[in-house]
């Protein structure tokens, strides 16, 4: 399908692939050699350890990149990560919109925070989008929103202080 447009494709043609790029070469587990793209030690010790190589790979995709770097506006989304899973671990168990996360680290309205069209972004590039492309939530899209939800990785990666505050859910 991207070729049907262009007949040369970039990395910046497609956002994933050039931010792969950037977590592999920031963590180190790669380098530029002639042109190539080669492993370093590191990175070849953790292609045989895959929990550690996921480790590695979603701790610079979430807290080292730098996400606004693929935005239009630059602009870094001031929080602190802590407090930030803590929401999420409670608000995604059921579902949250990234309308709902905004509003509640703004302590806005939802109806309030849709007449700024520059912040809801900003929760989506760097808090929402990093971590579902580290597999800790799974994002559903229907026409209107994006609903996300904690991933079974989620349990089985964090320990968060909220944890104790949460009832099973129901299964029915």
């Amino acid at each position: 399908y991207l070729y049907d447009m262009n007949k040369v494709l970039n990395e910046a043609d497609f956002l994933p692939l050039m931010v792969l790029h950037d977590v592999w070469l920031g963590a180190r587990l790669v380098r530029h050699y002639k042109g190539k793209m080669t492993l370093t030690r590191t990175g070849k010790a953790l292609a045989q350890q895959p929990a550690a190589l996921w480790v590695t790979l979603a701790d610079h995709l979430i807290c080292c990149l730098d996400h606004a770097a693929y935005t239009r506006f630059d602009e870094r989304l001031q929080g602190n990560w802590g407090t930030l899973l803590n929401i999420l671990n409670v608000e995604a168990r059921t579902g949250i919109t990234d309308d709902r996360l905004a509003s509640l680290i703004m302590g806005m309205t939802e109806e309030a925070l849709r007449l700024d069209y520059h912040f809801r972004p900003l929760v989506y590039v760097q808090v929402l989008r990093p971590l579902a492309w580290a597999g800790l939530l799974i994002e559903h899209r229907d026409n209107r929103e994006r609903l996300f939800f904690k991933s079974p990785l989620w349990a089985a990666t964090l320990k968060l202080e909220t944890d104790d505050l949460l009832e099973p859910l129901a299964v029915h």
